[in-house]
């Protein structure tokens, strides 16, 4: 109530963003934990012997996060506008 639709986009936008971001480095650690602790027990050459590219994996959580921000924005601007009185009537 009383907030400008751009405030609510980028209020909507930061958390997507921020939602996003922790889970790709999240699912990088993860990742390569699991490539530690179950790559050797795995006679395949590319578990045993894993070549990580540093660009590459920022690359990708780059691309991750736009890809949130982008599934972030359509509702974000849907929410934004929808004028109060209408949310309110539907309640």
């Amino acid at each position: 109530m009383g907030a400008r639709p751009r405030a609510i986009v980028g209020m909507i936008l930061h958390e997507a963003i921020f939602v996003t971001s922790v889970a790709g480095l999240a699912g990088l650690i993860f990742s390569m934990g699991l490539l530690e602790f179950v790559g050797p027990n795995l006679k395949i050459d590319y578990v045993l012997n894993p070549s990580i590219n540093f660009k590459v994996a920022l690359s990708t959580v780059c691309l991750l996060i736009i890809a949130g921000a982008l599934a972030g924005f359509f509702p974000a601007w849907r929410a934004a506008t929808i004028r109060p009185i209408e949310a309110l009537r539907d309640e």
